[in-house]
C-alpha cells in the first residue's frame, strides 16, 4: 500500500525542522529515503518514486496542472493573465518549493481563460493551475 501524501509531507517537515540530512523509512510496503543536501531539494529515491501515490489525469483537457508541490507566484515579473495568448514552451508562472523558484511552462497554445489558483497558494502536483483554452 502506498504511503499517503499527507505522510510524505509531515515527513518531509520533520525533516526539514529537525534540521536532518538524511530520513530511511520502510512503512506499509514502500520504500521512502529524503535527502537534504545543503540548502537543496529533497529527493525520493526511485524505489519511493514507483510507489507513491499517482494523481490523477485531469478529466478536462483545457486545465493545466501544477507540475510539483510548491507555492504558486505570478511575481515577480508579471507571467500570464486572463485573457493572455500563450505560446507553447511559453513561461507561464513560479512554485517556489523549498525556498527555491521553479519556471513553469505551457505544454500547449492557447488562451488563459481562467487562473485556478490565488497567487501565494500552496498547490499540489496535479492541482490544476490555469485553464487554457485554443479558440
Amino acid at each position: 500500500m502506498p504511503i499517503s501524501i499527507a505522510r510524505l509531507r509531515e515527513l518531509i517537515g520533520l525533516a526539514a525542522a529537525g534540521g536532518v540530512g538524511d530520513i530511511d523509512i520502510i512503512e506499509q510496503g514502500s520504500h521512502i529515503r529524503i535527502t537534504r543536501h545543503a540548502g537543496a531539494s529533497m529527493r525520493m529515491s526511485e524505489a519511493s518514486m514507483m510507489a507513491a501515490p499517482k494523481v490523477a489525469e485531469s478529466i478536462s483537457t483545457d486545465l493545466f496542472p501544477a507540475p510539483m508541490f510548491g507555492v504558486f507566484h505570478l511575481t515577480p515579473a508579471p507571467y500570464v493573465a486572463v485573457g493572455d495568448q500563450v505560446a507553447k514552451g511559453q513561461q507561464l508562472c513560479l512554485i517556489e518549493a523549498m525556498k527555491m523558484f521553479n519556471v513553469v511552462h505551457s505544454d500547449r497554445a492557447g488562451r488563459i481563460a481562467a487562473t485556478l489558483v490565488e497567487p501565494g497558494t500552496e498547490v499540489t502536483n496535479g492541482q490544476p493551475l490555469f485553464r487554457i483554452v485554443t479558440d
